[in-house]
C-alpha cells in the first residue's frame, strides 16, 4: 500500500523535473539555433551580424551609392564583410571561422542590409538632385514626376 501511494508522487516529480530540464534546454535556444546562428544565444547573432555587421553593411551600401557605383560592387563588398563578421564570431565568441553554412547566412543578412542602405541613399540622391524629374514613392524607390 505504501508504494502505491508514493509512486504517483514520484512519477509526478520525475515528470516535473524532466519538463523543467526540457524547458531549461529550450531557454535561449529558439528554433532557429543551428540554422541561422551557431552561438548558444540569438543575442550574439543579433549583436555581431545584425548590429555590428549590419551597420558596416549599411555604411558600405551608402558609400557606394554616394559615389555612384553600381549595385554589383555592394554585393562584392558584402562578400568581404561576411568574412570579417565570421572572424568576429570566431575571435570573440569561439565560433567557427571556416563554415560555409554560417558564412552564407551572415553574408545574406549583410547583403540585404547593404542593399537597403544603397537603395535608401540612391533614392534620396535621385529625388534631391533631379527634383524636377523624380519624386519619392517609398524610402527605397522613386518614380517619375507627373506633369502638371
Amino acid at each position: 500500500m505504501q508504494i502505491r501511494k508514493c509512486a504517483p508522487r514520484i512519477l509526478k516529480a520525475v515528470a516535473t523535473n524532466e519538463r523543467k530540464a526540457f524547458l531549461k534546454g529550450l531557454k535561449g535556444n529558439i528554433a532557429m539555433q543551428g540554422i541561422l546562428y551557431e552561438e548558444p544565444s540569438i543575442w550574439l547573432f543579433i549583436l555581431v551580424t545584425c548590429l555590428m555587421g549590419g551597420w558596416a553593411a549599411w555604411m558600405a551600401g551608402r558609400a557606394c551609392a554616394k559615389t555612384w557605383r553600381p549595385l554589383v560592387i555592394v554585393i562584392f563588398y558584402m562578400l568581404l564583410l561576411g568574412i570579417a563578421v565570421r572572424f568576429i564570431h570566431f575571435a570573440l565568441f569561439g565560433g567557427t571561422m571556416f563554415t560555409l553554412h554560417y558564412y552564407i547566412v551572415d553574408t545574406i543578412v549583410l547583403t540585404i542590409i547593404g542593399i537597403l542602405g544603397y537603395r535608401y541613399t540612391r533614392t534620396n540622391q535621385m529625388v534631391r538632385q533631379y527634383h524636377w524629374l523624380y519624386e519619392k514613392s517609398s524610402p527605397f524607390a522613386w518614380k517619375e514626376r507627373t506633369r502638371a
